[in-house]
């Protein structure tokens, strides 16, 4: 094999299952790939570092190797390489995403000098690409630095056609607050942001509905309820497509719920500033907030903190495995709605007083 005008030994080629004419090869130098049954090769390097690879496997959609003295590398979801793009914006046909939870807390970070590569992000991958040709050219008098388009917008939406999310380039970078941080920055995890750089690109979605302002189930939050995983249960369970219907509307109508209230924190903070003088009387209807204290302080049950951080436990209750809503979820949620409802009528009506000239 010649690569870059240079000569490679080639230890082993695999034919991809799926596309005639797409072929691995695994070389002394790395990954090379031919679409062309071997015509034309280039380098399939990715983050892999210049290593012997003696063996390669497809399993699925993944493309296993096995290197020497490096162990073992496994390139997520090769989708897009089996399938033909055009001059204009492309976007793949992502492969099928099944709904699996991450594993909870696993132990301590590695130590950084400890040689490992990153585990892939959960959630459904969504390649595409964006080649740099005229039509994408910015008009007369601007200019779109590196060579980058105006920008991308991704949507996604359910079987019914509704939207269940949007994403675009122009949403702010999250990025960890290290002045606030309780933990080490390696816990957060950023989520994905689609680039408008020429090339290809990989967007994963956390397969989530976005969380209401001021409720967020994620480490860092910003993520909502889970989406129903539709044609792509996790395949260790078997449980009815009735069952996550039921356990998606009642976590939907808890975060609504949640986000009423912490809508009314929020006013809550807001009008304690304004006026000092309601405080008292504002922390008697909210239960005030938490702060920094651990374990916070504790608040009456018949305030919106309380009833918040009861609705946040029946939340995970409902949402936080794959199974329809038990018994337990389903009183302590008919227990706690109008519990909530006169808390937030409450503080509408003391609110309304309280701008009253």
């Amino acid at each position: 094999m010649i690569t870059d005008g240079l000569p490679i030994f080639v230890n082993v080629v695999r034919e991809d299952p799926v596309r005639k004419g797409l072929l691995y090869a695994g070389t002394e130098r790395g990954v090379s790939v031919s679409f062309d049954d071997g015509d034309h090769w280039q380098s399939l390097q990715m983050n892999l570092p210049v290593t012997s690879v003696r063996d390669i496997d497809v399993h699925g959609n993944d493309l296993a190797i096995a290197t020497h003295g490096r162990a073992f590398w496994v390139m997520d979801d090769v989708s897009s390489l089996r399938q033909t793009g055009n001059s204009t914006p492309f976007l793949f046909k992502p492969a099928i995403a099944y709904r699996e939870r991450p594993a909870g807390f696993t132990g301590t970070p590695m130590p950084k000098d400890e040689a490992l590569a990153p585990n892939p992000p959960f959630g459904a991958y969504i390649d595409y690409v964006l080649p740099l040709t005229p039509s994408l050219s910015p008009p007369s008098g601007e200019r779109v630095a590196e060579g980058r388009v105006r920008g991308v917008t991704l949507e996604i939406f359910d079987s019914n056609d509704n939207l269940v999310r949007r994403y675009g380039s122009e949403d702010k970078r999250t990025a960890p607050d290290l002045t606030r941080m309780q933990t080490a920055p390696e816990w957060f995890v950023a989520p994905s942001h689609l680039e408008t750089t020429p090339g290809m690109h990989r967007f994963v979605w956390p397969i989530r509905y976005p969380a209401p302002t001021g409720v967020g189930t994620r480490r860092g939050g910003g993520e909502g309820v889970w989406a129903p995983p539709g044609n792509a249960p996790d395949p260790r369970i078997n449980l009815p497509a009735s069952a996550y219907a039921e356990q998606f509307a009642l976590a939907k109508q808890i975060e609504q719920t949640r986000a009423a209230i912490a809508a009314a924190m929020e006013e809550a903070n807001a009008l304690t500033k304004e006026k000092p003088d309601l405080a008292e009387r504002v922390k008697a209807i909210t239960g005030g907030p938490a702060g920094n204290a651990f374990p916070p302080p504790p608040a009456a049950e018949s305030s919106l903190r309380f009833i918040d951080q009861a609705l946040a436990r029946v939340a995970n209750a409902v949402d936080g495995a794959d199974s329809a809503p038990t018994r337990d979820a389903r009183e302590a949620w008919a227990k706690l709605k109008p519990a909530a409802d006169t808390a937030l009528a409450a503080w509408k009506g003391f609110r309304a007083k309280s701008q009253t000239p």
